[in-house]
């Protein structure tokens, strides 16, 4: 038997209602029906535009193919209660397993929890799929997003799908050791890589298939990433560690609440809030949207102030940007005054005030910084490659949420692009200036690589965790300055790598400019898991794609006395600090440290050298050269009370080796040519830290 309301096997009516049906649910269907005709229904569900499909099809006499069930079903989300139900002729259906917990809203919907068994039954709509489940044989409504195929990696707890590097070690940032998560290439979709914590620092392992499965060493192939991952959770066999703990994935997945061409929202369904900020043409709100218990962010444009047309235009701009790091429009409200734009809320505001928040500044480390600027660089390179500009980018437009997620926002002044040709701003138009290309204040000629200069200064504001460009000059200084090629110096404690990405930004030329593409590129291969910004070591190396190198004679070894230092040794190493005095006896707890980093930088140099073919080389290289940093910092205490001589000479000989490895490294120099100052540079190591002993035995 067909469950009450269910889909019939004729249509009755020349308005497309299907029998059976109650005189309301036919009056509801016939008004969605004839709203989706006029363009003015606030919403359409997929079961609503099932159903219209149906009834179109029955007045041309189109049979439909009717499925008897004997179990509870339900109609889609959007519905109200009404339980007509199952899909015509249904495909095969395919079981699906639940990645997050979900509690239905409506009774249209399904409830289930992480790792419940769903069938799926229906898929026709992106967002919403009706699957019937496992266990209950419950039918219902459920968001796309929260399930994946039985094979899918999606339902690993240690799988984060296709996210960059820098994101990988955001995540790893305050992790212990083992920590570790898998994911996919950004440039090679379909490889991954391991990423782990151990040390105090990220190390990334490629994962290459061949003939007989897939592997981290060659000759360990296993037929499945999951065996691959299930073998290394217990045994390190190469690896620095074994794969202990999975990081937990980044968020939730957000339900999608309308479809992607209906925006109209029911003003009566918009509960607001307190007021978020102000500006020029309107105010922005913290609301609620009651159908969906959803919290949001609305912005209205205040009468008068500017055209409809144009207000809407960033609506209009929003309705075709679909982007992780872009905010995302829910929906408009345009029958009344004053007009809406409704956007998902961030919760922590815009990243201006989120980078000048003390609180907030204890979270944000270097890796942070980075973090935030890739998020920033991923937006506009998808604006990029769409052929969008921004023309208003900033700290203040950026938006911060959960777990850091930084997205774009305020896209008033974004305009499409005919390829290569500029925008030309109508006359009188305002611009920011301390972030507008010199090119655009002269000629209000705007590209994307006028985005690229003033991401530049947006980088900058990262960097100084909010402060204001062109300190202590006003805007007609900054003109007159920019017209004679000044620019900003590097802020205080700014590698000098990420400042270099800045003056590339602000090239004279913008043809010169990077791309947003390239620009993102450069940001995920930086690494900084310092305490300080001040911490710009090894963020200049970089070794060409597939590079290998081949294992050298083996490394010299430490004094054979001392014994192996354990994982747990490791983490306790002793970091340079502000506070160590100018000149300092070497005692025999210095000596112990000093053991300690020289294995420390062993280790790391054996691992690159002896694992070349699985590992990131140029990123490993980073570690080796932090590692010796901090070995130079902290001997060169010492150093300077030396007085046979000897421990400072070696000292100088290791601090010369560590700069040529940079050099050669980021010239991109022969592998053998660097894998012989990888071998230099620990033989250096282990004479300073041979000479670094208590004076009464270094006679």
């Amino acid at each position: 038997m067909l469950p009450a309301g269910g889909p019939p096997d004729r249509a009755v009516s020349d308005a497309g209602v299907l029998e059976p049906m109650t005189p309301k649910q036919r009056q509801q269907v016939s008004t969605a029906f004839q709203q989706a005709r006029r363009g003015t229904a606030a919403t359409v569900s997929p079961s609503e535009m099932q159903a219209m499909r149906q009834s179109a099809q029955s007045a041309r006499g189109t049979p439909q193919h009717t499925v008897e069930r004997s179990m509870t079903s339900k109609s889609s989300p959007d519905l109200g209660g009404r339980h007509a139900t199952t899909v015509g002729r249904p495909r095969k259906s395919q079981i699906y397993v639940a990645l997050y917990d979900y509690k239905a809203r409506t009774e249209n919907e399904m409830s289930f929890r992480k790792g419940d068994h769903l069938n799926v039954i229906s898929n026709d709509n992106e967002n919403w799929w009706q699957a019937q489940h496992a266990d209950t044989k419950e039918v219902g409504w459920i968001p796309s997003n929260y399930v994946a195929p039985m094979q899918s990696l999606d339902k690993e707890p240690w799988y984060h799908g296709r996210i960059p590097r820098t994101t990988a070690e955001f995540l790893l940032s305050n992790g212990i050791d083992g920590s570790f998560l898998v994911r996919e290439s950004q440039s090679s979709p379909g490889e991954y890589s391991i990423s782990m914590r151990y040390d105090g620092k990220v190390f990334h392992y490629r994962v290459s298939k061949g003939p007989a499965g897939v592997y981290v060493a060659q000759d360990k192939p296993f037929p499945a990433l999951g065996d691959l991952i299930n073998y290394y959770r217990k045994n390190s066999d190469g690896l620095v560690h074994v794969l202990r703990h999975p990081v937990k994935k980044k968020k939730k997945a957000a339900v999608v609440d309308v479809a992607a061409d209906e925006w109209e929202i029911d003003r009566s369904t918009i509960k607001m809030g307190r007021k978020l900020g102000a500006g020029q043409y309107g105010e922005v709100y913290e609301g609620v949207w009651t159908a969906h218990q959803r919290r949001i962010a609305v912005k209205t444009l205040k009468e008068g102030s500017m055209d409809v047309k144009d207000f809407l235009k960033e609506a209009n701009v929003m309705k075709k940007l679909k982007h992780e790091n872009l905010v995302q429009l829910i929906g408009i409200c345009t029958r009344e005054t004053p007009l809406f734009i409704i956007t998902e809320f961030m919760p922590r505001g815009n990243l201006l005030d989120y980078l000048r928040n003390q609180d907030a500044q204890k979270e944000i480390d270097p890796t942070a910084m980075m973090y935030i600027a890739a998020q920033v660089a991923s937006g506009m390179a998808y604006l990029e490659q769409h052929n969008y500009i921004h023309r208003d980018l900033a700290a203040r437009n950026c938006l911060v949420g959960e777990n850091l997620t930084v997205k774009l926002a305020d896209f008033g002044l974004a305009r499409l692009l005919q390829v290569e040709d500029p925008y030309t701003a109508k006359e009188g138009s305002k611009f920011p200036i301390k972030w507008t290309a010199p090119e655009s204040l002269s000629f209000n000629r705007f590209t994307i690589k006028s985005d690229v200069w003033a991401f530049g200064i947006c980088l900058w504001e990262i960097a100084t965790l909010g402060s204001t460009p062109y300190p202590g000059m006003d805007l007609y200084t900054v003109l007159d300055r920019l017209d004679a090629g000044y620019r900003m110096p590097r802020p205080e404690g700014c590698p000098a790598e990420v400042y270099q990405l800045m003056r590339d930004c602000w090239q004279q030329d913008p043809n010169d400019r990077p791309a947003f593409k390239d620009i993102r590129r450069r940001l995920e291969s930086m690494y900084a898991d310092g305490s300080t910004i001040e911490e710009e070591v090894s963020k200049t190396l970089t070794l060409d794609k597939g590079a290998k190198m081949v294992l050298p004679d083996s490394l010299p070894e430490v004094d054979a006395e001392d014994e192996d230092l354990t994982p747990a040794a490791n983490t306790n190493l002793v970091k340079t600090t502000q506070s160590a005095p100018v000149t300092r006896a070497v005692t025999d707890d210095d000596r112990k440290q000093t053991v300690a980093m020289t294995k420390s930088l062993f280790k790391t140099a054996h691992h690159v050298m002896r694992s070349h073919d699985q590992i990131d080389v140029p990123h490993t290289l980073q570690l080796l050269i932090a590692d010796t940093k901090q070995m130079v910092d902290f001997v060169s205490v010492f150093a300077r009370d030396d007085k046979h001589g000897s421990l400072a000479a070696s000292l100088a000989s290791l601090e010369e080796q560590m700069l040529l490895l940079q050099h050669l490294a980021a010239q991109h120099q022969g592998t053998d040519r660097v894998v012989h100052a990888v071998r230099e540079l620990a033989r250096r190591a282990k004479g300073v830290c041979d000479n670094m002993r208590p004076q009464e035995s270094a006679t």
